[in-house]
């Protein structure tokens, strides 16, 4: 949700599930970006076994980034 997290602040998301993947999901508001690609803002998965950093350019646009995320 926008509002929860300011310019600069970041964290890890570590997936250990086996066999299955989850969604960081954009909510209203809300843009998360793929680093590195530069593709459109969206829903995005992480793959079992996934390490990702999120990072926020603003309390309404983040970009992921890591191994297994799409």
């Amino acid at each position: 949700n926008t509002g929860v997290f300011s310019a600069g602040d970041s964290f890890w998301i570590l997936h250990y599930g086996s066999g299955y993947a989850i969604q960081v999901i954009q909510g209203s508001g809300m843009s998360i970006l793929l680093g590195g690609n530069g593709g459109a803002a969206g829903t995005r998965n992480l793959a079992s076994n996934c390490l990702a950093f999120v990072h926020f350019k603003s309390s309404t646009e983040c970009v992921i980034t890591g191994v297994g995320v799409s």
